[in-house]
């Protein structure tokens, strides 16, 4: 346990709690450190002695001695310089011994010095050379408490061996009141440099070891991140496959029924849609916290968003007979820099709170108006019950819905965080402000964006295809690989109801390749989640068969984030629905495919 405890001296309870790959890290990054700062050390003190030989009469006086000891610094420098090169070899297992190798360098310096300036002390005793030499001893003694005190014992011993003995000499000299003065000096000196180096060695390695710690947070919060999304993934999943065949057969039934079963078909689907809806405001906050969400940042025209925006809301708002007044289209000359699908995110949650918490008759306001610092205001006012300071400095929080939850009004309490996460990312701003009993109103601003590229080519000849004819190509075989067979059923009416195609189906991937090979359908419906082999299995063995390999093939599955569609389109898809199906979008899907 020794080893969890303590660092060279540093003793931190937070030690205890790490395991010895992480003591060994934290320990090896400080070796390599200790070594870059004491090698120019060393270095300095083998030129101090050809200094010192320069100035005084060393090499005439004692040349065995200065020659021995220039000779042993030359080997300790070799031998500092060669676990310099190594120290990047250490392992758990040749870390001590090179440590002691180390350490017994460094000392054998300090002590070949100590020999070589107590000598210099006594044999000239009180004159100019000897205080050249102390002086020398002092600005070693500094610059070792300096660079070592990462190795606290180390570093405490290197300053005794280098000033303790000319203390020593000193006082046995007792010389007058100077060789006393120099003494106490020294003495004083030595202990100020002992307890600075305690000092930055606890400074040092609580450093390293909270940075040790911040990384090994950053990397658990990173690994608790990855299994959230992964977990939020896989539930999106698995509620998204039953509330398909909810959604799905609430909407055929509503279709299809008489008018009281209608009333209750619609109920149904109010209520999966606000579960839906729950579901898919929890994935795009993971999302967002973490940092998995993409936008694609573009120029916008504000006039596009907001008139689908409000198109969509307007008959929610015409239910509560509540009348939404939109600027009109020379008001909405301006495009701004955002993402246009979480813009129009944006501006469907702040109508919809609009809706939902205005007094019934009332209206809502949306405006649109340019600011002096090249950014767009847009505004939507409601004319509800407003809300107190109080509640304002609530707003924004998670599931905190700021009182309504003890309404009958339906909400998560997460709609305005990813609102407000939204616009931050676009590089926009958020605010509002309220009034109670006269309503409240929710602004945001973008970057404004002057004379924008118009529409380019590729994007003139897309616009043309979409305003083709609808009318599907006629009897076409599609294969439908899905091992629910409620979707499976799902689909099939959909298909024989809303289009002229023939549907063939397969209840997994392996009788799936075999039915597309023999069948040859026009198009393939594939579902990811599969038993034996997964979606991106099939796919990969459809494209290495020369009689599939040409099929489109569209992902119909229940996976929703981001990154499931990023890897769907990187291995090849050819388009991705997500489940609950959007009729339209679905149909609009294989008359593409198809085309």
């Amino acid at each position: 346990m020794a080893i969890t405890k303590s660092i060279h001296g540093y003793h931190d309870t937070r030690l205890a709690g790490m395991d010895l790959d992480t003591i060994y890290l934290i320990n090896f990054e400080a070796n390599r450190d200790y070594v870059s700062r004491t090698l120019p050390g060393t270095l300095i003190m083998f030129f101090l002695l050809i200094i010192a030989n320069w100035i005084s009469n060393v090499t005439a006086d004692n040349p065995v001695l200065y020659y021995t000891v220039s000779f042993f610094s030359l080997v300790s420098i070799a031998a500092h310089l060669y676990l310099f090169r190594t120290v990047h070899l250490l392992s758990p297992g040749t870390i001590k011994r090179w440590e002691m190798y180390f350490a017994l360098t460094a000392a054998s310096i300090a002590s070949y010095w100590a020999v070589f300036s107590g000598w210099a002390i006594i044999h000239y005793g009180n004159s100019d050379f000897t205080y050249i030499y102390l002086l020398f001893s002092v600005g070693i003694a500094s610059g070792a408490a300096a660079s070592n005190f990462i190795w606290r014992n180390v570093a405490q011993l290197f300053l005794a061996i280098v000033l303790i003995p000319p203390i020593i000499i000193l006082i046995i000299l007792q010389d007058g009141s100077l060789a006393w003065g120099l003494s106490a000096s020294f003495i004083i000196y030595f202990l100020f440099l002992y307890f600075q180096v305690s000092r930055s060695n606890i400074e040092y390695w609580k450093a390293l070891v909270n940075t040790k710690q911040l990384e090994i947070q950053a990397i658990e919060l990173e690994k608790a991140n990855k299994a959230k999304s992964e977990f939020l993934s896989t539930m999106s999943h698995e509620l998204r496959t039953p509330l398909t065949a909810i959604l799905g057969f609430g909407e055929l039934i509503e279709m299809l029924a008489d008018d009281e079963n209608k009333r209750y078909a619609s109920k149904i689907i109010h209520a999966g849609d606000h579960l839906l809806s729950l579901i898919n405001d929890i994935l795009d906050l993971s999302a967002i916290e973490s940092g998995k969400l993409t936008l694609s940042i573009e120029n916008v025209s504000l006039k596009d968003v907001l008139t689908e925006a409000i198109s969509l809301m307007a008959p929610q708002a015409h239910k509560s007979t509540i009348q939404i007044i939109a600027p009109t289209s020379e008001n909405i000359i301006c495009y701004v820099q955002a993402d246009y699908m979480r813009l129009k995110q944006v501006l469907l949650n702040l109508l919809s709170n609009a809706i939902k918490y205005n007094r019934e008759g009332g209206t809502i306001t949306v405006t649109c108006k340019p600011c002096s610092n090249d950014r767009t205001r847009i505004t939507v006012t409601d004319t509800g019950a407003g809300m107190s300071d109080a509640q304002l400095q609530q707003l924004f929080q998670e599931f905190n819905r700021v009182g309504a939850e003890r309404t009958d009004i339906k909400g998560t309490g997460i709609g305005l965080v990813i609102t407000k996460r939204l616009i931050e990312l676009m590089g926009g701003i958020i605010g509002v402000e309220s009034e109670q009993e006269k309503g409240t109103s929710f602004w945001f601003e973008l970057k404004q964006v002057i004379n924008p590229e118009l529409i380019s080519p590729e994007h003139q000849a897309i616009m043309q295809n979409m305003a083709k004819s609808g009318v599907m190509p006629s009897n076409k075989k599609i294969l439908y690989i899905e091992d629910n067979p409620n979707n499976l059923l799902l689909v099939s009416q959909i298909i024989k109801q809303y289009s002229p195609h023939e549907i063939i189906s397969a209840p997994d991937g392996r009788l799936g390749i075999d039915l597309a090979m023999t069948q040859l359908p026009a198009l393939i419906l594939l579902d990811i989640n599969l038993p034996y082999d997964d979606g991106y299995t099939v796919l990969k063995k459809l494209r290495e068969n020369d009689l599939t390999k040409n099929i489109p093939v569209i992902a119909v599955t229940a996976n929703s984030m981001e990154s499931d569609k990023k890897r769907a389109k990187a291995a090849g898809f050819d388009d991705y629905i997500t489940k609950p199906i959007n009729f339209r979008l679905f149909l609009d899907a294989i008359r593409t495919a198809l085309d």
